[in-house]
């Protein structure tokens, strides 16, 4: 179950943060998945999350999200990551760059639940009005 709960979460990263593609990433997930955002305290189903998912694609142009450590136990995956991208700000292009992490709860192979913590701080002092 550990490799195959950490793969999930790998798939995860590299489908729909980095390709961007929702339909082959629902395939991932528990259809009575929950994601809890610890940061904006924002609680979301499946589609919900998605949805949040492409707001954040469409605001930052080639954004890609790197894993730098995943530690998989017991069903649950731990990851910290970061997001960088290209935030259009005043007529330019502006690199961001935010940092994370997560918490996946596995279930039947599937990812059911997830607990991300980020910096909002960091991401308001690079791109101000991004979350508007």
């Amino acid at each position: 179950m550990t490799d195959i709960a950490a793969d999930l979460v790998r798939q995860f990263f590299a489908v729909v943060w980095n390709k961007g593609d929702i339909t082959k990433g629902r395939e991932l997930f528990d259809a009575g998945f929950r994601h809890h955002d610890l940061v904006t305290h924002a609680e979301a189903d499946l589609r919900g999350y998605f949805m949040s998912i492409s707001q954040i694609r469409r605001g930052l142009t080639s954004i890609e999200l790197t894993l730098h450590e995943l530690i998989a136990e017991d069903g649950r995956v731990a990851s910290r990551w970061t997001a960088a991208g290209q935030y259009l700000l005043s007529g330019r292009n502006v690199a961001i760059r935010v940092h994370g992490m997560s918490i996946d709860h596995i279930r039947n192979e599937r990812i059911f639940e997830n607990w991300t913590v980020w910096d909002l701080y960091g991401l308001n002092n690079q791109a101000p009005g991004f979350l508007q």
